[in-house]
């Protein structure tokens, strides 16, 4: 993984214990009902490269990065948005560039699929899911210096992005290189916050990059 790709990244604050400062997200693996089917959807819509497709699985990701793996499990139930689990797997892009020509391949050809966008001061990010009702989060983030320095109490702002101005301002036709991309973070479902956070800080030794309560 590129030094460009770390450097989007917050400065965490360290927590006693903490993991390692190399430690960084890996490929996130998928169990999928219809291998084919989203492997074209991670293909052409979500514009990632396949890297490597044996039998029941299928890894995608950017510049030779792997990003997700789709792995075929028969019968497998329906996403329910009420258990604990994975909400979304963000995807982060270096610039707002590379950003906007997936958000309008994700918009031309998976339109029904769309589900907001914000400007959380500290990220650009577009929401949508895949064809099997797992959350994708297509962003980029802020540099660090334009907004982690702030005076305490400070909140990030959630503001609304017209995706078709977004477009308009920062989409490049003529731009034909696929920038690198990587796993920014997974959103997780959980039913105790406290609980979770003592055991992926106390337990697995993760820093807190930011809490918003």
């Amino acid at each position: 993984m590129s030094a460009t790709l770390l450097d989007w990244r917050p400065a965490p604050l360290h927590t006693p214990g903490a993991a390692a400062d190399g430690t960084r997200m890996d490929t996130v693996e998928l169990l999928v009902g219809d291998l084919d089917g989203q492997t074209a959807f991670y293909r052409d819509a979500v514009t990632l490269d396949v890297l490597e497709q044996s039998g029941a699985r299928a890894t995608l990701g950017r510049d030779g990065i792997p990003i997700v793996t789709l792995t075929h499990t028969p019968d497998l139930p329906p996403v329910d948005r009420h258990a604990a689990g994975l909400y979304h797997t963000a995807i982060a892009f270096p610039d707002r560039g590379s950003l906007a020509t997936a958000v309008l391949s994700m918009a031309q050809r998976a339109a029904h699929l769309y589900q907001g966008a914000t400007d959380h001061t500290f990220s650009n990010a577009f929401y949508f899911s895949d064809p099997e009702g797992n959350g994708i989060e297509l962003y980029w983030d802020r540099p660090v210096e334009v907004w982690q320095n702030q005076p305490a109490g400070w909140m990030p702002t959630n503001t609304a992005i017209d995706p078709n101005a977004f477009l308009n301002t920062h989409f490049d036709p003529a731009r034909a290189v696929r920038d690198a991309a990587t796993v920014g973070h997974v959103h997780l479902q959980v039913g105790d916050i406290a609980a979770a956070r003592r055991f992926y800080v106390d337990m697995l030794g993760f820093d807190v990059v930011m809490d918003v309560g």
